[in-house]
């Protein structure tokens, strides 16, 4: 395993942060693309299929459903109450995602 997508996918999460932060949301829609190909291939190289599945569901899936719902709702005008989790759930589930990636790597350079 090649840890230059991992470093990648560290400093992409990051710069997205800092740009949510600052109120740059479209840049920071096109990093997100960028971070999950690039926490995908990771995963998936790291902890197989059903690893990448098993940690990728909960804390990938799940919260960019949450946002994709709470997308909607601004448009609409109304917010339900889980929408109001949406954003904090998926700049949470990113860390878990990467700080499981980071491990995985670490395991299989000291196996290797």
């Amino acid at each position: 395993m090649d840890a230059q997508p991992l470093g990648s996918a560290w400093a992409v999460f990051l710069l997205a942060a800092v740009l949510y932060y600052r109120g740059h949301f479209h840049v920071t829609f096109v990093l997100a693309f960028v971070f999950w190909g690039l926490l995908a291939r990771v995963l998936a190289d790291t902890l197989g299929t059903v690893g990448t599945l098993a940690v990728g569901i909960p804390f990938g899936v799940l919260p960019a459903l949450f946002l994709v719902i709470h997308a909607i709702d601004v448009r609409v005008g109304f917010s339900r109450l889980p929408t109001v989790y949406s954003i904090p759930a998926c700049f949470l589930g990113a860390p878990v995602l990467l700080t499981a990636a980071t491990l995985g790597v670490l395991v299989g350079m000291l196996t290797a």
